[in-house]
């Protein structure tokens, strides 16, 4: 690792870490090799007052630091094909039989396996999800997975992959626009409770 001097350390720890909750040496050593090339100093760089300072938290800043737009078009292209799973907990189980008027048993037994002390929605042998018929059928109570997506981690770590996920779902790049904050809520979320 770089051996850097304490003030940018902790500039460059705070920016990445409220940006992304990690930081590794590999990110410290091309922010380094970012400044270098501009030819400062670590003196120079240590400033915490410093524009240079402000340029490692522009540098920072996510690929989709401008907003995101995405409107689901509700194909239902994620929610059918490939196996998979939709987990949900305890409380979307309570939201989602209350929203189809059945009672949390029923619903259970009809709509839900278990997985490792979890639950999930059922699929159909082909891969749909048991809630897909024409459209989602609980989309207004859907759960925490599917409300979150496209805003996972792995879609959002550069726009290679952004428009991977375009090429399947036509909702990416279109309608609202998704701030900065907006995204980083959903990743939040998104993360705590999938990890």
């Amino acid at each position: 690792m770089v051996c850097l001097e304490s003030g940018l350390i902790e500039s460059i720890y705070i920016v990445f870490y409220k940006r992304h909750g990690i930081i590794d040496n590999i990110v410290l050593e091309s922010l380094y090799g970012y400044f270098k090339k501009k030819g400062d100093s670590v003196e120079q760089m240590d400033n915490v007052g410093t524009t240079k300072n402000r340029d490692i938290q522009e540098y920072s800043q996510p690929w989709f630091k401008d907003g995101l737009r995405f409107e689901c078009q509700r194909c239902g292209r994620c929610c059918r094909g490939e196996p998979g799973v939709v987990w949900v907990n305890k409380r979307e189980i309570e939201e989602i039989s209350g929203f189809l008027g059945i009672s949390k048993n029923a619903f259970a037994k009809n709509y839900l396996r278990s997985i490792n002390d979890r639950f999930s929605l059922l699929e159909y042998s082909n891969g749909d999800c048991i809630m897909y018929d024409n459209g989602c059928k609980i989309y207004d109570q859907r759960p925490c997975q599917c409300r979150s997506f496209p805003f996972w981690r792995p879609n959002l770590e550069n726009r290679t992959e952004w428009e991977k996920v375009k090429k399947t779902c036509p909702g990416i790049d279109k309608g609202k626009l998704h701030t900065l904050k907006d995204i980083e809520d959903n990743l939040r979320i998104h993360e705590r409770r999938f990890g």
